[in-house]
């Protein structure tokens, strides 16, 4: 997503008048970084609201590795919003059956709804390829692409604007250096 297709979707978000547990999923996306399967599929559980992290188990993560993201005021209180919706069950997007948890393609159908273009994906793509290219000058990515960006493209993205690794909860630096879970 470019900058102006990011502050549509911002906009767009506000005036979403869909389920609140979507608008809030896909808010939750765009702070976190997260891939739309791992909302989709978070639990409450995973949530340290004290430590303000969000734990992912190996067993859900595609390199077999606790994963920890911080977690931003903006983050917690989108999640404080999501409380009295979801909060008794197990996951924080339960699907509407009432078994397991919402589907990824249904965040994907929200964005359709939102009119932000044949291509656009759940905002993941606030760091995809074409975020990237806008920042590196890299011209392989082409805008409105499901492609997203590495997480050693993220680090180096967030080294140019100053911002540490070890902020994000990126487990690898620019330089290759790693960082303890």
């Amino acid at each position: 997503m470019t900058t102006s297709q990011i502050r549509a979707f911002y906009l767009a978000l506000r005036a979403y008048r869909g389920y609140p547990e979507t608008a809030l999923c896909l808010r939750l996306i765009s702070l976190t970084a997260c891939r739309p399967g791992e909302a989709a599929d978070a639990e409450w559980s995973e949530f340290d609201f004290e430590a303000k992290v969000w734990r992912r188990p190996a067993e859900k993560m595609k390199a077999r590795r606790d994963h920890i993201s911080p977690l931003s005021e903006q983050a917690l209180k989108a999640l404080e919003q999501l409380r009295p919706i979801s909060a008794e069950g197990r996951y924080l997007f339960p699907h509407r059956s009432g078994e397991g948890f919402t589907t990824p393609n249904r965040l994907t159908y929200a964005m359709r709804d939102m009119n932000l273009g044949p291509r656009t994906s759940p905002p993941v793509a606030l760091f995809s390829t074409a975020y990237a290219a806008e920042d590196t000058q890299d011209q392989s990515a082409q805008p409105g692409t499901d492609t997203w960006i590495t997480t050693k493209v993220k680090a180096e993205l967030m080294a140019t604007k100053g911002i540490p690794a070890e902020v994000d909860g990126l487990r690898h630096a620019s330089d290759g250096r790693s960082f303890p879970h």
